[in-house]
C-alpha cells in the first residue's frame, strides 16, 4: 500500500513513519510546538527548562515557518545547550519518538499529540482577553486533560508544575495510540 502524508491517527500507518533524525534515544527528548507559526514556543521553552526534568534531558523547540521565532530559538540554544532549535521540523514523528510532548494546545498539534500516545502537557494561555484563538486552545487544553488524561497547564507559570506531575509517574500518561 501506499503511505500518504499528512496526520498519521492509526496504529499501522505511525509504524510507518520515518525517524525523525533529530533524537538520541539516550535523552529524555522533550518537545515543544506551538503550531506551524510556533506561538508561544520561545516562553514555553523558558518555562520547560524550570522544570525538574532529568540530567540528559534535551528540549526540541520547533518554530515551524516563524523564522523570527527560530532565530530567538537558535540564540536560546547558544545560551542553553539542552536546548535544539528546528524550524519546519517532522514534528509527528518528534513526537512519537519524544518521552514528553509540551504543546500550545490546538488543532493539528493536539491531534499529533494525542496520535504519539506519549505523555504531554497541554498548555494554553490564561488571558481573560477576548481573543478567540485563546479561548479555542483553552477548551481544547481542557478537552485533552478530561478526556485523554494528560496534565492541562492554563498560563505559562502552571508548565513547570506540569512537566513534574508528569516526571512522578510517566506511564499514567503513557496510551496506545
Amino acid at each position: 500500500g501506499k503511505v500518504l502524508p499528512g496526520l498519521p491517527v492509526r496504529a499501522s500507518l505511525l509504524k510507518r513513519q520515518k525517524p525523525s533524525g533529530v533524537m538520541n534515544k539516550k535523552d529524555y527528548n522533550v518537545t515543544v510546538s506551538g503550531g506551524v507559526m510556533g506561538i508561544e514556543v520561545d516562553e514555553m521553552t523558558q518555562r520547560v527548562l524550570e522544570s525538574g526534568l532529568p540530567p540528559n534531558a534535551v528540549v526540541h523547540a520547533v518554530a515551524g515557518k516563524n523564522k523570527e521565532l527560530q532565530k530567538r530559538l537558535e540564540r536560546m540554544a547558544k545560551k542553553d545547550p539542552r536546548i535544539k532549535a528546528h524550524g519546519f521540523a517532522p514534528l509527528p514523528s518528534m513526537m512519537q519518538e519524544a518521552n514528553l510532548n509540551v504543546i500550545r494546545a490546538h488543532g493539528t498539534t493536539y491531534a499529533e499529540s494525542v496520535a504519539a500516545g506519549k505523555p504531554a502537557v497541554y498548555y494554553a494561555p490564561d488571558t481573560s482577553m477576548i481573543d478567540t484563538q485563546g479561548e479555542l486552545t483553552r477548551t481544547t487544553a481542557y478537552h485533552g486533560a478530561r478526556v485523554v488524561k494528560n496534565p492541562a497547564a492554563i498560563g505559562l507559570d502552571k508548565i513547570p508544575g506540569a512537566i513534574n506531575t508528569v516526571l512522578e509517574n510517566p506511564a499514567r500518561f503513557t496510551r496506545r495510540s
